[in-house]
C-alpha cells in the first residue's frame, strides 16, 4: 500500500514538474525572441517616455528618430491602437527639438538590420515630432489606419519647406506623412481608396519656442481661390500617384489659419490656458506654464470649407491651474468687412500674435493684464 502511495507520488511530482518546465520555456522563448529582435517594446510612462504614439494599424513598428540607423533606434509599437510611450534614450532626447519620427514595420526592420539605411525612402510613414526637455509633451501623434497597404503615394519635394501629408482636411486629417525640405522619392505604402490630399507645411520657431503651421493656397482664379489647396486621386484602379512639392509650392501664399495667444507667467504657479471646459495644448504639446516663462498657443479660426474665417471670437477663454479658472480679458481688435457690414468687436484677427501677462503670489490671487495685439505671424 505504502508503495503504491509512494508511485502515485512520484508520478505526480514528474507531471508537476514537466509542467512547470513547459511554462518557463514558453517564457523564455518569448523572452530570447525579444532579446533577439533587440526591440524593446515597454510602454513607458512619465516621466519616462520621449514622446506618446498611437498606432491604429494591424502591424507591430520600430520608431526612428531622423533617419534609421543602429544608434537612432527609439523602441518598438505595438499594434492595437491604445497610447504608448516611447523610450527617451539620453543620448537621442537630451534637448529639447522637434524632429522626424521616422516608423517602419518590424518585419521591414528585421529584414534589412544590417542595412537599416536601404529604409531611409520607403517608410511605413514618417511623422513630425517634439521633444521638450523642459516639460511633458501633452500630444499624442496617431499612426494612421489607412497605412501599411500595398498602394504607394509618391513624396517629391524639391522645395525649401517641410511638406505634411494629410487624408480628408488640412486642418484634422489624418497623417500619411512627412518628409523635409529637398526629399526625394519618400514613398508611403496605403490602402486602396479614394484619397484627398491637402499638403501642409510645418517648422520650428525657434525665436516663439514652439511649432508653426501653414497652409498652401490656390492663387489661381476661380471658385477654389484663397482655398487650402489640394489633391484628389483614387487608388483603386492605379498602384501609384506621385505629388510633387512644386506643383503648390510655386509663388507660394501660406496661411497661418490661427491667430496666436502668448501667455506671459510673472506669478508664483504653474498655470495653463482653457477654452471654457478644455484645457488648451501648444502645437509642441505644451501645456502647463512655469513661473517665470511663457507658452504660445494657437487659436484656430473657424473653417469653412477649405478656408478659414478672418477672425475669432473667444469669450470663453480662461487661465488658472487645474483647481479654478477665471476668464480673461477680451482682446481689443475689430474685424472690419471689407464688402462693408457691421464691424466684429472684440476678436482674435487671423495671423496676429497676441500677449496676454499673469502676476498673482499664489493660486488663489492671479491677476491678468489686458490681451494685446504684439506682432504679426511670420512663416
Amino acid at each position: 500500500m505504502k508503495r503504491k502511495v509512494f508511485a502515485r507520488i512520484v508520478i505526480l511530482a514528474l507531471v508537476f514538474g514537466l509542467l512547470l518546465v513547459g511554462c518557463d520555456n514558453g517564457t523564455n522563448e518569448e523572452n530570447n525572441n525579444n532579446n533577439n529582435n533587440d526591440i524593446d517594446y515597454t510602454n513607458y510612462a512619465s516621466p519616462n517616455f520621449s514622446i506618446r504614439v498611437k498606432n491604429d494599424t494591424n502591424k507591430k513598428l520600430v520608431a526612428f528618430k531622423g533617419t534609421p540607423a543602429s544608434n537612432t533606434l527609439i523602441s518598438g509599437i505595438p499594434a492595437g491602437g491604445s497610447e504608448h510611450g516611447l523610450k527617451k534614450d539620453a543620448s537621442l532626447f537630451s534637448s529639447t527639438s522637434d524632429f522626424v519620427l521616422f516608423i517602419v514595420t518590424e518585419a521591414d526592420y528585421l529584414a534589412n538590420k544590417d542595412n537599416l539605411s536601404a529604409l531611409e525612402n520607403k517608410p511605413f510613414t514618417r511623422l513630425y515630432a517634439f521633444f521638450n526637455a523642459n516639460s511633458i509633451n501633452a500630444n499624442v501623434y496617431r499612426i494612421s489606419s489607412i497605412l501599411g497597404g500595398n498602394k504607394k503615394i509618391i513624396l517629391q519635394n524639391a522645395t525649401d519647406y517641410n511638406v505634411e501629408l494629410r487624408q480628408d482636411s488640412q486642418e484634422y486629417g489624418q497623417t500619411i506623412g512627412y518628409t523635409t525640405r529637398q526629399t526625394y522619392n519618400t514613398t508611403f505604402f496605403v490602402d486602396p481608396a479614394d484619397y484627398m490630399v491637402f499638403p501642409v507645411f510645418r517648422k520650428y520657431n525657434s525665436t516663439l519656442g514652439e511649432i508653426m503651421t501653414a497652409y498652401p493656397i490656390f492663387q489661381e482664379e476661380g471658385d477654389l481661390k484663397g482655398k487650402a489647396w489640394f489633391t484628389e486621386f483614387s487608388l483603386f484602379s492605379t498602384d501609384e500617384v506621385t505629388i510633387n512639392s512644386l506643383d503648390f509650392a510655386s509663388g507660394i501664399k501660406v496661411q497661418a489659419g490661427a491667430a496666436f495667444l502668448i501667455v506671459q507667467n510673472n506669478s508664483g504657479v504653474g498655470i495653463g490656458l482653457w477654452d471654457g471646459f478644455t484645457r488648451q495644448t501648444t502645437e509642441s504639446g505644451g501645456q502647463v506654464i512655469n513661473p517665470n516663462d511663457s507658452m504660445i498657443f494657437p487659436i484656430y479660426m473657424n473653417r469653412v470649407q477649405q478656408t478659414f474665417t478672418p477672425y475669432a471670437q473667444k469669450g470663453q477663454f480662461k487661465i488658472g491651474t487645474s483647481a479654478t479658472q477665471n476668464n480673461i480679458p477680451l482682446p481689443t481688435d475689430s474685424y472690419i468687412p471689407e464688402e462693408g457690414g457691421n464691424i466684429i468687436d472684440n476678436v482674435y484677427l487671423e495671423g496676429k500674435i497676441y500677449t496676454i501677462n499673469v502676476t498673482g503670489a499664489n493660486a488663489n490671487t492671479l491677476q491678468f493684464s489686458a490681451v494685446t495685439q504684439t506682432g504679426n505671424w511670420v512663416w
